[in-house]
């Protein structure tokens, strides 16, 4: 397997993790069969792990801007 599609694969993956939490931060938001506290724990964990992805999205991208530069200054 070549380099870029490893690369590839891993974005779609993050990607994909990230629509799956905001799926569920919007289904929490809607769910009327748990009390505001449970609602409200949950979207606390939910937005950290959004936010974990983010990041990780983030340095990611960040790390082969950084790679993709030297290559070319190479």
């Amino acid at each position: 397997m070549n380099t870029e599609r490893l690369i590839d694969i891993v974005m779609m993956d993050m990607t994909m993790e990230k629509m799956k939490i905001e799926d569920d931060i919007e289904s929490t938001i809607n769910n009327n069969n748990i009390s505001i506290e449970e609602k409200t724990m949950k979207m606390k964990t939910l937005i950290h792990r959004l936010s974990t992805t983010e990041n990780s999205i983030a340095t990611f991208s960040n790390m082969l801007n950084n790679n993709n530069t030297k290559e070319k200054e190479n």
